[in-house]
């Protein structure tokens, strides 16, 4: 499924999103969903949000109308959709957030990653300069796809960064 997570108040700085994101990993995220994959990512206002895809105990894709829920009619989730959502409207506000929003995966895998990019994409342009070194995407233990076959300290890698480099200053 994918899940966000927005907060109550108008959290900007990184740090204190982090904890309170830290807390519910610790707290729920561990023990409910057995992998995910947290997205952070800031709005136009600065305020930051996370974006997650959670692998659920059940299927809760089955029989979900897409078009009807996108016109308010929630009749097609299944009663374990059903029960997540209640879940996350007890709990969320313990964490400090405040509307949550679960809904099945539409598409395929490669429907997955487009989301994800989205995400981390706009991010990009929403930085800030206290964003520096912040972890914009995290993985539950196990759910990491990276394989130690990347690095970013090799020959090839620095003389890609030290090239963008240089064109990013021609670009001011």
């Amino acid at each position: 499924g994918f899940l966000t997570l927005t907060f109550s108040r108008h959290v900007v700085a990184y740090k204190e999103a982090q904890k309170a994101l830290h807390s519910l990993m610790t707290g729920v995220l561990k023990n409910r969903y057995p992998e995910y994959i947290i997205v952070m990512e800031r709005m136009d206002s600065k305020r930051i949000h996370y974006h997650l895809l959670v692998v659920m105990a059940e299927d809760i894709r089955t029989r979900f109308d897409f078009a009807a829920v996108k016109r308010g009619d929630y009749r097609s989730a299944g009663d374990y959709l059903r029960k997540e959502w209640k879940f996350w409207r007890d709990t969320a506000p313990r964490y400090g957030f405040g509307r949550t929003e679960l809904l099945p995966i539409k598409k395929t895998a490669e429907g997955v990653a487009k989301y994800v990019g989205k995400y981390v994409a706009k991010h990009i342009g929403q930085r800030l300069p206290e964003d520096k070194g912040a972890r914009l995407v995290r993985y539950s233990k196990g759910a990491n796809p990276v394989g130690t076959r990347l690095s970013w300290v090799s020959p090839g890698a620095m003389m890609w960064r030290a090239k963008l480099g240089t064109f990013c200053r021609s670009l001011n």
